[in-house]
């Protein structure tokens, strides 16, 4: 456990900055008392003493009852750390997190399928979500499993997020998830920095939840700790680019 941390907390170089960790996963997202998969602490947090057999019905259950984008963001990243088995190898073989993260991927591609047969604009969001959700997943298990001992099979999401990301309804908590997905995989800073200025545009410097971690990940991310530092910060890089 402590060579995975290791590995996965080192210093990843994009664009001459230095990110710390795969930003889909080693960034938390801050949910307050919403309810989620069972957590403790930290980015890697989980439950040693929750089932398995667990994981997709009761994140599915979130995803169907929680509408708020943060909520589901951090569900799945929660999800995807719990299927992987990130720091229990001692305690999962390479066949159970290898069957456990192509479960989790099935039932969220199963997901996509079932809206895509669903008709009616109502439907529109379900569709849209569907998709939002797998793309961050198969982000977040790239970024993890940098080794790819489950596979190179998955992809890195971005077929997936990419055209979520068109919809009309977007929130600032699409943008944000997907720039954290996108961060290693998108070979053009400026989408991060675009998604992440949008983001920060829509929730405002009061945005409550938004806000926060928005500025968390420009501290993070960036080295800028407050939201007026974040905005003028990416303007001059997005105006640069």
């Amino acid at each position: 456990m402590l060579l995975e941390l290791t590995l996965a907390l080192t210093p990843i170089l994009t664009s001459g900055e230095e990110v710390l960790g795969p930003p889909a996963v080693c960034h938390p997202f801050a949910i307050g008392d919403a309810p989620s998969l069972p957590w403790k602490a930290g980015a890697f947090g989980f439950d040693p003493e929750f089932p398995l057999d667990r994981l997709n019905p009761e994140l599915e259950h979130l995803l169907n009852h929680q509408g708020d984008t943060l909520v589901q963001l951090e569900a799945v990243r929660r999800a995807v750390v719990y299927a992987v088995g990130f720091g229990r190898t001692k305690e999962l073989s390479l066949t159970e997190r290898k069957l456990h993260t192509e479960s989790l991927v099935s039932m969220l591609r199963g997901r996509v399928v079932a809206a895509e047969l669903a008709i009616g604009k109502k439907d529109v969001e379900r569709r849209v979500r569907a998709y939002f959700h797998l793309g961050y997943a198969l982000a977040a298990i790239d970024q993890l499993d940098w080794d790819h001992d489950l596979g190179d099979h998955f992809g890195d999401g971005r077929d997936e997020l990419k055209p979520a990301l068109q919809w009309e309804g977007v929130d600032a908590g699409m943008c944000l998830g997907a720039a954290l997905a996108m961060w290693i995989s998108e070979p053009d800073d400026s989408i991060r920095d675009n998604l992440l200025l949008k983001a920060a545009k829509m929730a405002g410097p009061e945005g409550g939840l938004l806000t926060k971690n928005l500025v968390a990940c420009g501290e993070r991310f960036y080295g800028q700790d407050s939201y007026e530092a974040l905005v003028k910060h990416l303007q001059k890089r997005v105006a640069a680019s």
